[in-house]
């Protein structure tokens, strides 16, 4: 069986959110909606305040119980997303066990602005090619 991933990052809606409704369409069995929190967002002086993270926080709890209404959850992971998410495509994760479920796709909503983002994609991207994720 595969999984398709969404890679939730700006877009914490249902509603509107352009990677959910392409990863359902493409979806066959199980759909994982992720989330990663760069420790960066946590850390003194990164530039996100109390009110930002909290606005996140409570952003990240409506999501999951959205999520909930449909059956599903939010997995939050802690780390890199351009570190963390190339380990779950190689099954390597211990933040997200897929166990007999493999990883085919991964959906996310491209930032074509932000240089940093624009890396992190680069290597997220490659190493899903690397991988066999679409």
């Amino acid at each position: 069986m595969s999984a398709t991933i969404v890679w939730f990052r700006k877009c914490l809606r249902l509603h509107d959110n352009i990677a959910l409704v392409e990863a359902v369409k493409r979806s066959d069995k199980y759909l994982i909606p992720v989330f990663v929190l760069d420790p960066i967002y946590v850390k003194m002086n990164s530039g996100v305040g109390a009110v930002r993270m909290r606005f996140l926080i409570e952003a990240l709890h409506d999501l999951d119980e959205q999520l909930q209404e449909l059956n599903s959850r939010l997995v939050v992971m802690l780390g890199k997303a351009d570190e963390v998410l190339p380990e779950v495509f190689q099954g390597d994760c211990e933040q997200l066990t897929l166990g007999e479920v493999a990883s085919s796709c991964c959906y996310w909503e491209a930032d074509l602005v932000v240089p940093y983002a624009r890396e992190r994609d680069k290597i997220v991207l490659d190493a899903a090619d690397k991988n066999g994720i679409e």
